[in-house]
């Protein structure tokens, strides 16, 4: 790969979306499997939320979509992702089933967005900048679900082996994504409504 996970980091801010798609595609040769998610509370929100229309950021090969598509009533999903190897790759075949590979690497936009929003393994991949960006966007969507290895304090990803950077904790994102409250939670997973 062209960056140590130390590089990628460092270089974040400054890398152009095309040199984030390599490094990215880079990532999918190395580490194709990358389906992160606790299919058990990822059930329970859906039971909860029921929705007919889910977008979801950083989907990679669409495992999560696949389940859910086949267990629910979902009308549409969107798979918000910059990896062009694991949209080639999909393993999710349904035809309510769409990428959009955005056209920036801060994509965060409130108009792209249907029905609640989720995230599993993917905050923990932004910079903090970009995290902000991304709650600020949230704040009208009613149900936002995050899933993400994060401690409830912050960290540093230093020397970390893999490609996570965001360096608030739990407790920092429940107090700047002040227009939510969580609705039910674990440890590593979150469902926010708005409030």
């Amino acid at each position: 790969m062209k960056y140590t996970f130390n590089e990628w980091r460092e270089k974040y801010s400054t890398l152009t979306l095309e040199e984030q798609i390599k490094y990215h595609n880079e990532l999918e040769v190395g580490y194709p499997d990358q389906a992160h998610y606790d299919l058990n509370f990822a059930i329970k929100v859906f039971d909860l939320v029921n929705p007919k229309e889910v977008t979801e950021a950083g989907g990679w090969k669409g495992d999560l979509a696949n389940i859910m598509l086949n267990k629910y009533d979902i009308k549409s999903w969107l798979n918000i992702e910059i990896c062009q190897n694991a949209i080639d790759n999909t393993k999710c075949k349904d035809d309510r089933h769409k990428y959009l590979m955005p056209d920036s690497f801060d994509w965060f936009d409130s108009k792209i967005y249907k029905g609640m929003f989720l995230a599993t393994h993917f905050i923990e991949h932004l910079s903090t900048e970009h995290f902000d960006k991304l709650l600020e966007t949230l704040s009208d969507v009613e149900f936002v679900y995050f899933e993400a290895p994060l401690n409830d304090t912050p960290q540093n990803w230093f020397d970390y082996f893999g490609t996570h950077k965001l360096e608030y904790g739990w407790n920092q994102i429940k107090e700047k994504f002040a227009t939510h409250q969580i609705v039910i939670e674990n440890s590593q997973c979150k469902l926010f409504k708005k409030k």
